[in-house]
């Protein structure tokens, strides 16, 4: 299970007419004024994952869907030989493979379930606006967005299949890119 927290906040810029900084100036206090900055930051733990292998190697003739990294078929859990967290995981190697062995044929692996973790993510989204009325009913707003402003990249689970030749590969990311949008909306 993923643990989340987020924070989000609204703020309204204090520049503007009757604001805390004013220039004094209508026209330049219209054009500054009445801006809003608002965001959201979510921090997430890894997602869990199993280190396993495909098939039916303790040969009770059953396999089933689990997390076995790319999504292979299979249930057998792997034997722990070693420590398989890395100081500075890398794509190339997200965990010491050399940690794990299979278990011999007709054995269980005593690995437990879930017992390693993708990258953490943390994204920060950012959102600045501003209303510009004309009349009571009638007002134009601009909007300025930035989602995962930060342009943070989250890799995806490795390949958690010891049977594969990608074990402990990391070949995607579980987030998207910077996406930046403006938009204009008239409200009457």
């Amino acid at each position: 299970m993923c643990r989340k927290s987020s924070v989000s906040w609204v703020y309204r810029l204090p520049v503007g007419q009757g604001q805390h900084w004013s220039t004094h100036n209508k026209a330049l206090d219209y054009v500054l004024g009445n801006w809003q900055f608002n965001g959201i930051a979510t921090f997430t733990s890894g997602t869990p994952y199993t280190a396993c292998e495909a098939g039916d190697p303790a040969g009770i003739g059953e396999t089933e869907y689990n997390s076995c990294g790319s999504g292979s078929n299979g249930y057998e859990r792997l034997n722990p030989v070693g420590n398989p967290k890395l100081s500075n995981p890398t794509t190339g190697e997200w965990f010491n493979t050399a940690a794990f062995v299979a278990p011999p044929v007709g054995t269980f692996g005593i690995l437990g379930r879930n017992t390693l973790r993708s990258d953490r993510n943390k994204n920060f989204d950012l959102f600045l606006f501003r209303q510009f009325p004309f009349t009571e009913s009638k007002r134009l707003e601009f909007r300025f967005e930035m989602f995962n402003a930060f342009n943070q990249v989250v890799f995806a689970p490795p390949d958690a299949n010891i049977t594969d030749p990608n074990f402990g590969i990391v070949a995607s990311t579980a987030n998207t890119a910077r996406q930046i949008q403006f938009g204009l909306k008239f409200y009457f």
